[in-house]
């Protein structure tokens, strides 16, 4: 995976990087060529997930987050909460997992239990413990979009698309950091 990624990651960084000044928009294109790197997570035994949706900027943003490795396995983006994006959002999580995983982890929604009963899947109700993880990826998620108002293109025919792509984008690059936190990359 590794040797894939490598020529990616020194180009997006050397350009990140660099001490000229270059214009916001360089960085944004980069940026966006990231999100390609999300689709480098292959299905891997997972033991624990942690399941949550929060809203951004008049969109539900639907998040998996793998407890052990603590990346983002998928994400979601819909207009709003119901059992038909619920449903749609735990199949993308599964299509992540070798197998059935062992427990997720939700809140109280009640889009959750129906869908979750239906793929036959352990879960738990939980506050706070271990969902927290979930809760402070959304922080900082939150945080970044914070930095342009929590606003994206509103002359854009689809902002649902904006906030997506801007989504997918920020998730490839969080995981990515992991990765490199972790020495997995070289």
């Amino acid at each position: 995976m590794s040797k894939v990624l490598s020529p990616c990651i020194k180009e997006m960084f050397s350009k990140i990087f660099k001490r000229n000044r270059k214009p916001l928009v360089n960085i944004r294109k980069i940026f966006r060529k990231a999100k390609n790197l999300l689709d480098l997570i292959k299905p891997k035994k997972r033991k624990i997930i942690v399941i949550d949706e929060t809203k951004l900027s008049g969109f539900y943003v639907w998040a998996a987050r793998d407890i052990e490795r603590g990346e983002i396995i998928a994400f979601h983006v819909s207009k709003g909460r119901s059992f038909l994006e619920a449903y749609l959002f735990v199949r993308k999580v599964l299509r992540k997992c070798l197998d059935k995983p062992e427990l997720i982890l939700v809140d109280k929604g009640p889009w959750y239990k129906w869908v979750l009963e239906r793929f036959g899947l352990n879960y738990k109700h939980e506050r706070f413990g271990k969902r927290n993880s979930i809760e402070s990826w959304f922080f900082i998620l939150k945080h970044r979009t914070k930095r342009f108002y929590n606003s994206f293109k509103r002359n854009a025919k689809d902002i649902g698309k904006c906030v997506e792509s801007f989504v997918y984008s920020f998730v490839s690059v969080y995981n990515l950091l992991l990765l490199l936190n972790r020495g997995e990359l070289s």
